[in-house]
């Protein structure tokens, strides 16, 4: 069952060629980093709707990642999906 729940979260947050293309999604491989255009990703965040099973099992994800370190700006993500998941 969760391995379902994690497919189909997966499906719902990868990024199409469309986002892509209008969001100006490029990845710099040699530099290891990911560019985009900020302004209208702030304008017009791309929305995802899940279900109360994959929200249930994003707030236990989230949970159980509290016993472990992790860098800064992982928990910045995690603390946005939880409160969102808590919403």
């Amino acid at each position: 069952m969760e391995y379902n729940l994690k497919r189909e979260i997966i499906k719902k947050v990868a990024l199409t060629e469309k986002d892509k293309d209008e969001y100006a999604i490029v990845e710099d491989q040699q530099a290891g980093k990911v560019t985009w255009d900020s302004k209208k990703d702030m304008e017009q965040p791309l929305v995802v709707e899940f279900s109360k099973q994959e929200i249930d099992y994003l707030k236990k994800s989230c949970e159980a990642l509290a016993e472990s370190a992790y860098p800064y700006d992982l928990w910045a993500t995690v603390e946005k999906i939880y409160n969102a998941a808590n919403a």
